[in-house]
């Protein structure tokens, strides 16, 4: 029997209504999902706090800068290697070099670490292998040595460890570095 809110019958069965807000529903992107909590409904968890960092969006200025470098850096190299495509390849390269900088980064702390969802990989760390914290600004940098699945993180003439960007709008960084200083006292080693 069907009701209002079914929909009729098609060529291959029913197609399922998804619940919005659920996992399966696609007007969700995963780290949305997971900022509205669905993953830590249950008591026995904590809660799962994200949030989203787009610097070139919060720094319009400074993006018109960098996109009219690489521009010139592509008709640069076009020129110097007599190729088009070796220039647009050059340019790609640093564009991919920047990518936390052009394209917004999902950041998730979770009960047992930090994920952090950049454009082209994932990075986490676990609480147990953060040995501090440093604030400058928007900005954090976790000190670990180790991610989730144990490798050595890189290390560059300093610490190792994972940046972690709050966002221009000083409130909200507020709250975030907070969430990340809580979530170190409660997990943390």
């Amino acid at each position: 029997m069907l009701d209002a809110a079914t929909p009729p019958p098609r060529a291959g069965g029913f197609i399922p209504r998804v619940p919005a807000g659920s996992l399966f529903d696609m007007t969700l992107a995963p780290v949305e999902f997971m900022r509205q909590g669905r993953a830590a409904e249950a008591p026995h968890q904590d809660r799962v706090t994200g949030w989203t960092v787009w610097p070139a969006r919060e720094r319009p200025a400074l993006a018109v800068v960098v996109a009219a470098v690489l521009v010139m850096l592509a008709l640069a190299a076009a020129m110097a290697w007599g190729d088009p495509l070796l220039g647009v390849l050059s340019s790609l390269a640093v564009a991919v070099s920047l990518q936390g900088f052009l394209l917004p980064t999902d950041y998730v702390l979770g009960p047992e670490g930090i994920t952090v969802h950049e454009p082209l990989r994932v990075r986490r760390v676990l609480w147990s292998d953060v040995h501090g914290v440093m604030w400058r600004g928007d900005r954090g940098f976790l000190r670990a040595s180790r991610d989730s699945a144990g490798r050595l993180l890189p290390r560059w003439g300093g610490p190792r460890g994972l940046t972690i960007l709050l966002g221009a709008d000083a409130v909200a960084a507020a709250a975030r570095r907070e969430a990340v200083e809580a979530s170190l006292r409660r997990h943390g080693p």
